[in-house]
């Protein structure tokens, strides 16, 4: 600035007072290079806009949500990633501390190979991480489909996978640019410039496109910007602290952890994961302050901690509640050469609203030999938002108990809304031993399902009872007296007793010990239940090896009016034997109908089997679907149960997959098509079965109406961000069952659960399972999904 102009008037010195005061400010923004080509670049972005494409558009969303930052544009057009390396230099010699990385389009339109993509990116980002800068990969977005080059974008979803491989190989962030447009309805029209093919061959975004890109980069960038240079420091994500409202927490870290644990205060809890920068959630349940804690751990066992006092102002807000109770959990120390159980507890907020979520023990009435507990816990508290997904390993090492049995009782709290809080809660028992890891899910029982009075039990067999056990739990406050009674197949009376479960406890008792006289006879028998209050009742069993045992839950009854379907089929797959008992608590006989629905078909005129079951009396389905339907249904579809009789109560279903004889376990979820509120639910949120090497999740379909349906399948990561989007097509009556790795190839690892809806309205049945390399099935959630 020349000496004359610096003696102007005083206005125009205040004027540049204050622009070095802007100025100063703006050098404390965070600097980001945005490198890539004409999408960086801005091409296709409104003509009259001084400055084209996603950088300006992410630079205000970051700045609005409270992270300054300043990005500089490098994009290019018409550039590969070849001269883009060839480049590099200049840009970083800009200076910044985060670089965004989105090349490959004109590499893909050239048909240069995704070998040469992937070494030129990896390249790139390694100069940049050099200078001590942070990498941001993005896959490119589709090509247009009446373009040139890779119209059916074949050739771009390898890149897309190549690009996620590369970010997660090297521990890098990565924006899914691809799918947030291939994600979106009618995405080339509502998103692409209006121009000839000749004229854009490959396809740019219109300025729609350009917020779409944006809005993709927004929340991955800020995960890097609150992860920082590494200090551990903790950042406050949200202002202010609101007792009853959720409130996330940022570290400052850089680099790959092996665990990074939340605390905030005496009872809450968070798993901070590196999608998101390690972040967490958590409700506070009052105002005052709070020490909040982060420990991380990287693989090597370095341990980076902080703390920070935080005020969580407001007042003791007014809760609405719901309960769920997992009737079983346990934790074995290994023995030589034996095998180790624990159990992990994942909580599924299907809710709109946020909500506070407390895991407690229901304490076990063992005798002191059979458990250990290190100290008296106090409840896990969790904060979940809409969508969101907490699992808690080994859950009962974290509440105290070192080894033995107990039940959990989840309270899901939310402030807001206008009904109560719906949080899913599935276990998980993993058996560890030298033979791998094999898993048993266990779904929580809602509270609505607690019940008092009678009801009947079945699925005890003269092997069963020899290794088996009754369990009670009782989620109450005062004690609870049961009533048991013994019925043979028959349906005659044969033993009897009386079980006192204390009040907030866990009873479990062994079946020889109180039915002795049935000892070694036929079965099954069934068991009726009376309690004085409420309690959730189930059935544990043991095979030859502790391997072998396994938990069943209140078993399903309904009503006459009611249709069940059964999806967990399947005979011979892994040794299994798939046995279905029917147990007739009325007093006259009742007619069963079992219809096969198989995959691929059009089920409207299904195969079908009778079957009579005597008053009081039950039978018996060994290989369930061969017995029923001949060799030919092995290994396909699903069975519909319906069942008629004049004066007559609903029959139970139980059943059996065991791999050697007597041993019991769980047929699977039946889901009842007719709900016994008489609500049908227009979307479902199913959390996914837990990873196997050998074991495919799939999601189970199938038309409920005689009309075609389109399903809304969306993959959500741990907060319940959508990850990709599939639409499923079913014509009437049609069952399918796509693999979820067929549905979003490159993102299954990435997520924790699947929400369902209807957009076009219908009725569909649903089913999430895992399915081995025999065609075995093992469900873990069922539903039924219909609008109104």
């Amino acid at each position: 600035m020349s000496a004359s102009r610096l003696r102007s008037t005083a206005p125009l010195l205040a004027v540049v007072l204050a622009q070095m005061l802007a100025s100063a400010a703006l050098a404390t923004d965070t600097p980001i290079i945005a490198f890539g080509d004409s999408i960086t670049e801005g091409f296709g972005d409104d003509p009259e806009s001084t400055h084209p494409g996603y950088p300006p558009r992410l630079e205000r969303l970051l700045s609005d949500a409270g992270f300054p930052v300043s990005i500089a544009n490098w994009g290019v057009g018409g550039e590969t990633t070849s001269e883009g390396l060839s480049r590099i230099d200049e840009a970083l010699d800009d200076g910044g501390e985060i670089l965004l990385l989105m090349e490959g389009t004109n590499d893909i339109n050239r048909q240069i190979s995704g070998e040469t993509i992937r070494y030129n990116l990896n390249a790139m980002a390694a100069k940049a991480e050099a200078r001590g800068m942070r990498v941001v990969h993005a896959t490119v977005i589709p090509h247009r489909p009446d373009g040139t080059g890779d119209i059916e974008n074949f050739a771009t979803r390898d890149v897309q996978a190549d690009i996620l491989n590369l970010a997660e190989s090297q521990g890098r962030a990565v924006v899914d640019a691809f799918s947030a447009f291939w994600d979106e309805a009618d995405f080339f029209s509502r998103f692409y410039l209006d121009d000839l093919p000749e004229e854009d061959p490959v396809g740019h975004p219109n300025p729609a496109g350009y917020d779409l890109l944006a809005d993709a980069f927004f929340p991955v960038v800020r995960s890097v910007l609150a992860s920082g240079s590494g200090s551990g420091q903790i950042q406050v994500l949200t202002q202010p602290i609101l007792a009853g409202q959720i409130a996330s927490f940022g570290v400052d870290l850089r680099g790959s952890f092996h665990s990074v644990i939340w605390r905030f205060g005496s009872d809450g809890w968070a798993d901070g994961q590196p999608g998101d920068g390690y972040s967490a959630d958590f409700v506070f349940d009052r105002p005052g302050t709070f020490r909040v804690t982060v420990e991380a751990t990287d693989a090597a066992g370095r341990v980076i901690s902080n703390h920070l006092d935080v005020v969580v102002q407001g007042s003791i807000p007014t809760w609405r509640t719901s309960r769920s109770l997992v009737a079983l959990a346990r934790r074995t120390h290994p023995a030589p050469g034996g095998s180790r159980r624990t159990t992990e507890l994942r909580l599924t907020n299907l809710g709109a609203t946020s909500v506070r979520t407390e895991v407690e023990m229901l304490a076990p009435t063992f005798s002191p030999r059979d458990l250990e507990v290190r100290a008296a816990s106090t409840p896990i508290a969790v904060g979940l938002r809409p969508g969101q997904t907490a699992l808690l390993g080994d859950v009962l090492a974290a509440l105290g108990v070192g080894e033995g049995s107990a039940a959990l009782r989840v309270t899901a709290r939310a402030a807001s809304g206008s009904v109560a809080p719906q949080v899913e809660a599935a276990a998980r028992l993993l058996t560890i031993d030298a033979a791998g890891e094999r898993s048993e899910i266990i779904l929580g029982i809602p509270e609505s399902a607690w019940s008092t009075g009678a009801r009947f039990v079945g699925g005890i067999d003269g092997a069963f009872g020899t290794a088996g056990a009754l369990v009670l739990a009782n989620p109450e406050s005062q004690a609870a007296t049961v009533d048991l009674q013994l019925f043979d197949p028959a349906g005659l009376p044969v033993a009897s007793g009386t079980l006192s479960v204390p009040a907030s406890s866990t009873l479990q008792r062994s079946l020889s010990l109180l039915f002795p006289t049935a000892l070694g006879a036929p079965g099954p028998f069934g068991l009726r239940v009376n309690a004085d209050r409420k309690v959730v009742v189930g059935l544990e069993g043991a095979g030859s090896t502790d391997a072998e045992r396994s938990f069943v839950p209140v078993p399903v009854q309904g009503t006459l009016t009611d249709t069940f379907y059964l999806p967990t089929m399947g005979n011979g797959g892994d040794g299994f034997n798939r046995r279905l008992a029917v147990f007739n608590p009325g007093v006259a006989p009742l007619q069963l109908r079992f219809a096969l629905l198989r995959l691929g078909a059009v089920n409207t005129s299904p195969p079908v089997a009778d079957r009579t079951v005597p008053a009081g009396g039950s039978l018996v389905l060994e290989n369930l679907r061969t017995q029923l339907f001949g060799q030919s249904a092995d290994g396909v579809g699903m069975i519909r149960v319906t069942w008629s009789g004049a004066g007559n109560v609903a029959p139970v279903l139980f059943g059996s997959a065991a791999s050697s004889p007597g041993a019991a376990g769980v047929l699977g979820y039946a889901v009842r098509a007719s709900p016994t509120d008489g609500v049908f639910y227009d979307a479902a949120l199913l959390a996914l079965p837990s990873p196997s090497s050998s074991w495919a999740p799939v999601i189970g379909l199938m038309e409920l109406e005689s009309s075609s349906v389109t399903v809304r399948v969306e993959l959500l990561d741990m907060l319940g961000e959508t990850l990709a989007i599939r639409n499923v097509q079913l014509l009437r009556r049609e069952l399918d069952e796509p693999t979820l790795a067929g549905l979003f190839p490159n993102l299954l690892g990435t997520g924790w659960s699947v929400r369902l809806t209807l957009p076009d309205g219908g009725a569909v049945i649903a089913y999430l399972a895992s399915r081995s390399p025999a065609g075995d099935l093992e469900v873990t959630a069922a539903t039924i999904l219909a609008t109104p």
